[in-house]
């Protein structure tokens, strides 16, 4: 999901930062951010690392005219997100 990395570089936050702040190990952001989704634990633990990273970020934003993702876009791009990487791995 290079959306990640984009986002979270035009924000200036290292991997650093953001582990911090989501504590999400580092390991796991950067398998996030390079769809290398291997790395990653499977199930429930894949789906709530992606959603808390989605959801740091969303709430993140920058400006007056800055929206957080409403729900169904976020559990739809997470459902998309975890088919991809589940026939990937197929």
């Amino acid at each position: 999901m290079i959306e990640l990395r984009y986002e979270r570089e035009r924000r200036g936050w290292s991997l650093d930062d953001v582990a911090s702040r989501t504590r999400i190990p580092r390991p796991y952001l950067e398998a996030l951010e390079d769809g290398n989704h291997e790395v990653l634990p499977p199930g429930p633990f894949f789906r709530g690392y992606l959603r808390q990273y989605l959801e740091f970020l969303g709430e993140s934003q920058d400006g007056p005219d800055a929206q957080a993702l409403q729900p169904d876009e976020l559990d739809q791009r997470i459902e998309n997100t975890v088919a991809a990487a589940t026939s990937a791995a197929m």
